[in-house]
């Protein structure tokens, strides 16, 4: 379903009164999370902290929105040689569709709710945890969407800088052919 399609049906619904104006408001948050809805495929090769060792993710994701709430659900699965673990998140944007109430990230067990930002096409999500040995760890994660796919770079800071330890991009999966 297109996102003209969406908002055909939206305006359609609202007209006669069985949605709620606030689905209409169409601030840069909304429109962002809006690009994010669908179901996705894809993965990337990220570098692990324990031992900084390469891994093959192939991930798979469903994006739905729920225009009532103002969110959107992230539930999927990232693989490897070694397991399969979830990847699950919601970003919930405000009444005017211009920021974001809250947003949390984990992939593979990693992440969080944290700070976040919007600048342009990427969201930026800021997380600060702490280890088993009381380390305080800074992370992010940038999620961009661009031209039908969007990527998620995972970094860590090292030494006050943020490094990338790696890339995860997602393209819209095709549905399954019927035999």
């Amino acid at each position: 379903m297109t996102n003209t399609t969406i908002l055909r049906s939206i305006l359609i619904l609202w007209a006669i009164g069985l949605t709620p104006p606030t689905a209409l408001a169409n601030g840069a948050a909304q429109a962002y999370v809006t690009a994010l809805q669908g179901k996705w495929k894809g993965g990337g090769i990220v570098t692990t902290d324990k031992k900084n060792k390469k891994v093959k993710l192939r991930c798979s994701t469903t994006n739905t929105l729920n225009f009532e709430s103002r969110t959107l659900t992230m539930k999927g699965r990232c693989a490897s040689s070694i397991g399969s673990k979830p990847m699950v998140g919601q970003i919930q944007y405000s009444a005017d569709g211009e920021s974001f109430d809250s947003v949390s990230l984990t992939i593979a067990g990693r992440g969080g709710e944290g700070e976040v930002s919007l600048q342009g096409n990427t969201l930026t999500l800021s997380h600060t945890e702490e280890s088993e040995t009381g380390e305080i760890k800074h992370s992010r994660n940038l999620i961009t969407e661009k031209q039908g796919q969007y990527s998620i770079d995972l970094q860590s800071e090292i030494e006050g800088e943020y490094v990338s330890r790696g890339v995860l991009t997602f393209k819209p999966r095709k549905p399954k052919k019927k035999a």
